[in-house]
């Protein structure tokens, strides 16, 4: 099932509500990062959104300084506005593309780093950090008695249909009634989450997605719960291992090294420094006075009496 309605392009991101995105391996949204979505800077584009503007871009725009790609449900935002407040005069974009075109926006030179769903090939010439573990949720219609559950296991499915690929949910094929019996019906799998999840509505079976792409097509007549008998996949973050540019280059390492935790004033860091606050001025210490000296006091001379007239 591919993430876009255009297969053969890896284009602007769009609204997350209105985008397709692809029913891959049995991997949910980030745990630490789905709900972290924050709006880029003024004069970037944001991460999982259209222009923040809402504006087109313009067909003649000069090209990205820096460019920035990424599956659908992967957030953005802590990593997107750290590296765009540091960076300000750096033009940056934002591609949202499809699984299978993760590899291919980096050796075709389409973006410059690409956050990517683990299982995933980089060869000799990509690197790839992993950064975290996605939990898989299994969506169902709402009103489904399994939906009373906080976490559902895989074997609880077993008498359902499962509506997409069975490959992309590994022990399946050993639990599921329609695989064991040999009565699936052989349809072909839907090609977006959208029309998949329009099937689950209308209680034809069920999905599992990644957390994050669950909340992506959230609505009102399925519901999502955890699913345990799935082994949880990985989001990591790839990049070219030679890079021609040797300012991209350096701009690679500068955003990899915030993805990985490194700080503005860290000494590996090429971002401008921040201005230094000046000190501040420590109160004046007032000056203790000194005690007089001691003075004995002197007696009083008794006072001479006055004769009076006679």
């Amino acid at each position: 099932m591919s993430e876009h309605q255009n297969p053969e392009s890896v284009s602007e991101s769009s609204d997350p509500a209105e985008s397709t995105s692809a029913i891959s391996a049995p991997v949910a949204g980030a745990d630490q990062a789905a709900d972290s979505l924050a709006d880029a800077p003024e004069g970037s584009a944001a991460p999982e959104a259209s222009a923040a503007s809402g504006e087109p871009t313009p067909v003649d725009a000069p090209p990205a300084d820096f460019r920035i790609a990424y599956v659908s449900g992967v957030s953005l935002g802590k990593w997107g506005t750290a590296w765009t407040e540091r960076n300000a005069r750096v033009r940056t974009s934002f591609t949202m593309g499809e699984r299978e075109d993760q590899r291919r926006v980096l050796t075709e030179n389409l973006a410059d780093v690409s956050f990517v769903r683990l299982p995933f090939d980089r060869g000799d010439d990509l690197h790839l950090i992993k950064l975290y573990e996605e939990t898989p949720m299994v969506v169902l219609p709402k009103g489904h008695e399994l939906l009373e559950r906080a976490d559902v296991g895989l074997s609880e499915l077993a008498d359902l249909h499962l509506i997409q690929d069975p490959s992309e949910v590994p022990g399946w094929a050993e639990v599921g009634t329609e695989m064991l019996a040999g009565t699936r019906p052989d349809l072909p799998s839907p090609d977006r989450v959208s029309d998949a999840i329009e099937l689950v509505a209308a209680g034809i079976g069920f999905v599992i997605l990644p957390q994050s792409l669950a909340r992506l097509h959230d609505r009102k007549d399925v519901k999502h719960r955890r699913v345990s008998g799935v082994a949880p996949t990985e989001i990591g973050i790839a990049w070219r291992i030679d890079e021609d540019d040797a300012v991209r280059a350096e701009r690679v390492e500068d955003f990899v090294g915030i993805v990985r935790g490194r700080t503005a004033n860290s000494s590996r860091g090429r971002a401008e420094p921040e201005p230094e606050k000046p000190a501040k001025k420590k109160p004046a210490q007032q000056q203790s006075k000194k005690p007089a000296p001691f003075r004995p006091r002197q007696p009083r001379k008794p006072a001479s009496k006055k004769r009076g007239r006679r």
